[in-house]
């Protein structure tokens, strides 16, 4: 490889040889470099900023849906909760009281279900105004009384639907229901309303409801209601299959 020569004039006059010259060199190429600005950066424009929103928007809704089910799931596993308790105070009552249950509402003493299940000790008394097992989680707290579940309520017909349910004799009385269909198909509880004031109500019929204080069995965990059976297992049923155990009415 050529290299251009340098007289000793030229050398000279440089100085310190080529140490200058080619630092001189090297400074003037880095200053030929696009320069950059440590603090600029491109904006968003206007469309940019709006999808954003949209997107975070569209998110949150789909977020809240989410947790809406999953609480709503949350208060049905609780209400089964409470309904699978009820149950086994009920069949420790029967037990003690050879085979025969409560009534939904004993005319002579004036006493609804859960009244003759805490009174006598097998569920805990209420107090006025508290949530209580008694209860489901989907509606409004507060205890008052005849707002708790709904037991089926006995239709003492000749013929029809509580002919297949309940042992009738012709000296019927309410302290002397016994269960003559299968446990396991046999429902006792249910997720009950009343309206126009939307709470539970002790009792359910399951046929056309046509008087103020009768309840209606509710749908409110997302179109099922939870049944208790006497075989001691709780279900979530769809109307569809409340209809085929016969009951003719449900409140949405």
């Amino acid at each position: 490889m050529n290299t251009p020569s340098v007289s000793k004039d030229e050398f000279a006059v440089n100085g310190n040889s080529g140490q200058q010259t080619l630092g001189f060199s090297l400074l003037k190429k880095h200053e030929s470099f696009p320069k950059k600005s440590l603090g600029s950066s491109r904006a968003f424009t206007l469309i940019e900023l709006l999808t954003v929103i949209a997107l975070i928007c569209i998110l949150g809704a789909l977020l809240s849906a989410g947790l809406r089910v999953a609480r709503e799931k949350a208060r049905q596993i609780t209400c089964m909760n409470n309904l699978r308790q009820i149950g086994i105070a009920t069949l420790s009552y029967a037990n003690d009281c050879q085979g025969i249950m409560h009534a939904a509402y004993d005319t002579a003493t004036n006493v609804k279900w859960h009244a003759a299940l805490y009174n006598k000790g097998y569920l805990p008394s209420p107090k006025t105004g508290d949530r209580t097992i008694l209860q489901c989680p989907s509606l409004a707290p507060g205890w008052s009384d005849g707002a708790s579940y709904g037991m089926i309520w006995p239709r003492r017909l000749s013929s029809g639907i509580w002919h297949n349910l309940y042992d009738v004799s012709q000296n019927y009385t309410w302290g002397n229901d016994k269960i003559k269909q299968s446990p396991s198909v046999y429902p006792l509880y249910v997720d009950s309303i009343i309206t126009p004031s939307n709470k539970q109500w002790y009792r359910v019929m399951i046929y056309n409801v046509s008087d103020s204080l009768s309840g209606a069995t509710h749908l409110r965990h997302q179109g099922m209601a939870n049944v208790w059976f006497c075989d001691g297992h709780v279900g979530a049923l769809d109307e569809k299959e409340l209809s085929a155990l016969g009951f003719e009415y449900c409140e949405h």
